[in-house]
């Protein structure tokens, strides 16, 4: 979209530092008494070095839309939810933080399984 047809809000995001992500949502937080979403409160401990346990960073993390984390099971109920939207394709990325790169390949290799139980899209 060219940036003359961008709202303002958009563009603002767009130049801010701290991006468009829950990290960026939280540091925008300037007042302490704001609500944070469960989410954005993880982060935040992460970002000020405590140690997060995974269970809860991965408990938390599901529970965002834009997310798809969790058991083969939980992935695939999410990602047949997108399908019977129409959406017939969706970016990965797995390299998240300091997941080790076993730990990759597995969450690659896992959602690999499951690309034959999805329709392939339409041509054209």
């Amino acid at each position: 979209m060219p940036s003359s047809r961008r709202p303002p809000s958009f563009e603002a995001l767009a130049k801010d530092p701290a991006g468009g992500g829950l990290t960026g949502q939280y540091l925008r937080k300037k007042d302490p008494n704001a609500p944070h979403s469960r989410a954005q409160r993880v982060i935040g401990r992460i970002m000020q070095g405590e140690a997060v346990p995974d269970q809860e960073l991965w408990e938390v993390l599901g529970e965002q839309e834009s997310l798809i984390v969790g058991t083969k099971d939980q992935v695939r109920t999410r990602l047949k939810r997108y399908e019977a939207l129409g959406i017939d394709a969706l970016m990965s990325f797995h390299q998240v933080g300091p997941l080790p790169h076993e730990k990759v390949m597995k969450s690659l290799r896992l959602t690999g399984e499951l690309i034959p139980e999805f329709r392939a899209p339409k041509a054209p």
